[in-house]
């Protein structure tokens, strides 16, 4: 065929073929004047912020000059410490007030003139104070410099970085049954409901916060045990000291990929958190009305009209189950709500339940430009029950493209959600008290690591209000080294970004402005361990060996060290014994090499916080590692027992063992050294998944595959074990 014949053909089949509708004249004409008005809505918030700051400026600069004049710089001492304009210079906000401190004095003069801003500015960002006569509390606008409000969705999505993703699957809330789910009874004449209940103390959930209930993979009532399984639960009867099957509970599910995660149990309830995905296949044309990529793709292989294009999407969606367990061997299922995200951590107070759920956020430019600003984008804002979150509930960073989603959930109500926040932003860690929920996590800038932290306060009717956000040098680098005490909040962090590495004390009240600092800590280690107790905080810091300091809080202002011990290895987590020792769980090292040689228990002698030693160790030689989930650690000093899994490699293989330790006359004595698995076998055993519990006198060693039972009063001889 001649090439003038050719281009005729191509020619006349291009007759043919139908315009896609996304590349219709009067679509494109439509998206033109969408983007068009999406640039004119953010010029317009500029242009307004900045007329806002012009004023401000105006008004303000007689105050900040004349204020400036009254006060001096004050350098911080040689204990450690920055000026303010360093810390200005470093991206440092943490308050804007006057602070005090052991390692030097921060006059709140400098700190304006640095440009430290954190907290909340009273002429800007503060709550109105509170009237009788308003119906409804305000939510804050701003958290510091942290997060601002959304005004609509419009701000969540120009928040959101755009993606050639095609974004989530929308999510609707799990119809509510009342069926019993699917039940397995393995019950026998042993264990009939005739049998007493046990009046027997038992221990529970190792917890952050005393009084913040935590989910776990394995939950006792005393009676019963609970342990969380793939796509079930076993419930083991324990009323007779040995674990029998009682049944075997899994909640109805239509998906295949849902998993239980971990679980609550308590007040004849049980809480399943459960993970699923959603997922749907969606024609082409809904997911990219340009039709650009997939229909070239399937126009290589078929002829126009002959063949469609379809897209599989899952979206991540967390469960909460509940189940009345008021008769064990029979659950029944109660209530469910559903969150989208992917599980992240929860915790519960009362019969209030408080979610958390990751979400990642993706926009492509032709979702954007097909979302009207003020209507929810279905499969771009996350769902709580099916509902899309409020844009006046969510809370944005520039640049975000993550969201975290809290929820509170009234459990003894139905599963009724009473609030929902979401917070876009990179990554977040979580601290929850009776009455606050902080957020941090560590951002690293130019000027070092650093620490972003925001308070919500939380309500007695379940809401989730904004209070304030600070920045802090460093990063928080163990669970236990963030604490709430009365009105003031104690935070410990390690700059690692520096040459020389150092670790600071912060104390913060309950706006997070900084109250108390200490400055230059430990030069050249970072903090591994940390406790607090009462007014006195202690913490460990490491390089090779391990220097445990002793910090008074008593005054806020002026946090002061009272002593510092130095001890080979150093403590992974520590555990107040009684009221004058504190238990170090961790490794033992070469004091000249730094190289681990053992795991290390060591008991610390506290009766004078600035003498502090150490009264004992036992080091379990070889073992290369301990558990770094707290919750696979059992410490109790009435019953005087420390109990955990260690993991051993050497000439041998590899092996898991678990512990039993208990103290007396200044020394460790072991009580148990049971091997758990070997070789191969190990890999399938995850030493942070091991639980252990006491009822009465019996211990209790559980996992996902067994359970064993140990009499503690016949050197923890063993009386029982159950398979599952």
């Amino acid at each position: 065929m001649k090439e003038h014949e050719l281009l005729e053909k191509i020619f006349a089949s291009a007759q043919t073929l139908e315009t896609p509708d996304a590349l219709a004249p009067e679509e494109i004409k439509k998206r033109l004047q969408r983007a068009q008005a999406a640039r004119r809505r953010r010029m317009k918030k500029i242009t307004a912020a900045a007329c806002i700051c012009i004023c401000a400026l105006g008004a303000g600069s007689a105050a900040f000059y004349g204020n400036r004049a009254q006060k001096q710089l004050t350098v911080q001492s040689a204990s450690g410490g920055d000026t303010a304009a360093d810390e200005a210079a470093a991206g440092i906000t943490d308050d804007g007030q006057q602070s005090f401190g052991a390692a030097g004095e921060d006059t709140a003069a400098d700190e304006a003139a640095a440009g430290i801003t954190g907290g909340n500015s009273a002429a800007n960002t503060a709550e109105p104070a509170a009237d009788a006569d308003e119906p409804e509390r305000e939510p804050l606008k701003k958290i510091g410099k942290l997060y601002t409000l959304a005004e609509d969705y419009g701000d969540v999505y120009d928040a959101v970085e755009s993606s050639a993703a095609d974004g989530f699957a929308y999510s609707e809330s799990m119809k509510k049954e009342n069926s019993a789910g699917r039940l397995v009874s393995d019950l026998d004449a042993a264990t009939e409901d005739s049998a007493p209940r046990s009046a027997q103390d038992y221990s529970t959930t190792n917890l952050q916060v005393e009084g913040v209930d935590e989910s776990d993979i394995v939950k006792t009532d005393g009676d019963y045990i609970y342990i969380a399984q793939k796509e079930g639960v076993q419930i083991l009867d324990i009323r007779n000291g040995r674990p029998k099957k009682a049944a075997v509970f899994a909640p109805d599910s239509d998906s295949a990929s849902e998993t239980i995660c971990e679980m609550y149990v308590a007040d004849g309830l049980l809480t399943l958190i459960v993970q699923a995905e959603e997922t749907s296949l969606t024609s082409e044309t809904a997911v990219e009305q340009d039709a650009s990529l997939y229909k070239n793709m399937s126009n290589a292989k078929c002829s126009s009209g002959d063949c469609d294009s379809f897209a599989m999407d899952a979206n991540a969606v967390t469960k909460v189950i509940t189940c009345d367990i008021s008769n064990p061997q029979a659950p029944v299922l109660k209530d469910t709500m559903t969150q989208d995200g992917w599980y992240c951590t929860s915790r519960k107070i009362g019969n209030r339940l408080y979610l958390f759920t990751d979400n990642a956020l993706w926009l492509t430019e032709e979702m954007r430009l097909q979302t009207d600003d003020h209507t929810a984008k279905s499969g771009v804002i996350p769902c709580v029950d099916g509902r899309a979150i409020d844009a006046d509930s969510i809370y944005l960073q520039k640049n975000g493209n993550d969201g975290l989603l809290i929820s509170s959930v009234a459990l003894d109500d139905g599963c009724r959600v009473l609030d929902s926040k979401l917070l876009v932003h990179a990554y977040a860690n979580y601290y929850v008290t009776g009455q606050s929920v902080y957020i941090y996590y560590t951002d690293y800038t130019q000027a070092g690591e650093r620490t972003r932290i925001a308070r919500f306060s939380l309500d007695d009717d379940g809401k989730i209000w904004a209070q304030a956000a600070a920045s802090l040098r460093g990063g928080i680098t163990d669970t236990f080294a963030i604490c709430e005490q009365g009105a003031y909040l104690r935070v410990l962090t390690s700059d690692t970004s520096s040459e020389i590495w150092e670790n600071y004390v912060y104390v913060l009240d309950e706006n997070l402005k900084k109250t108390g600092k200490l400055a230059g800590l430990a030069k050249g280690e970072q903090i591994y361990a940390a406790r607090f107790f009462g007014d006195t905080g202690y913490f460990v810091t490491y390089r090779n060996t391990d220097p445990l300091f002793a910090v008074d809080f008593s005054d806020p202002k002026n946090p002061e060290i009272l002593g510092e011990l130095k001890v080979t290895g150093f403590s992974d987590y520590l555990h107040f014994w009684d009221e004058n020792r504190l238990l170090g769980v961790g490794y033992e090292s070469d004091p000249q090499s730094g190289s681990i040689t053992g795991v290390k228990v060591s008991m610390f002698d506290i009766s004078d916080p600035k003498n502090v030693t150490e009264e004992a160790r036992f080091v379990i030689k070889d073992a290369d590692y301990c558990p770094q989930d707290y919750k696979a650690i059992l410490v109790d000093g009435q019953k005087n027992m420390i109990a955990f899994a260690t993991e051993t490699y050497d000439k041998d293989g590899a092996r898991a063992d678990y512990h039993v330790f208990s103290y007396g006359g200044g020394a460790f004595t072991q009580e148990l050294a049971l091997t758990l698995c070997q070789d191969g076998a190990i890999k399938s055993l995850q030493v942070d998944r091991q639980r252990s519990f006491y009822v009465g006198d019996v211990l209790y060693v559980a996992n996902e595959t067994e359970t064993a039972a140990f009499d503690m009063t016949d050197h923890f001889t063993e009386i029982g074990r159950e398979k599952y």
